[in-house]
């Protein structure tokens, strides 16, 4: 069942493996990029693996610090930030329903 863009089966499938085992809660990220040294194009770029594929992301800082801010600076973390957060609680509250249904 799919609610809010969640799908739910998934996220109580996976809270009931981590009660099971707790290492199944532990996931590792890797991320790595490369600095570029060529004028006019983002300082650094990434290419970020996931369950779908791989996006690339591109970074440059404001031109306050010495960028030319052609594309999104410390945005990029605070928008992940936004949606962990957001997902936490609103997740938190969809399973606190269910329980109680």
């Amino acid at each position: 069942m799919k609610i809010n863009n969640i799908d739910l089966d998934k996220a109580i499938t996976f809270v009931e493996e981590v009660k099971k085992d707790k290492s199944k809660a532990i996931k590792t990220k890797k991320v790595e990029g490369a600095w570029n040294f060529e004028e006019g194009k983002p300082q650094f770029i990434s290419t970020l693996e996931h369950a779908s594929g791989t996006t690339v992301v591109e970074v440059d800082g404001p031109p306050f610090m010495g960028g030319a801010g052609i594309k999104p600076d410390i945005l990029c973390s605070i928008a992940c930030l936004g949606w962990q957060l957001a997902l936490h609680r609103h997740l938190r509250l969809l399973l606190q329903r269910k329980a109680l249904s």
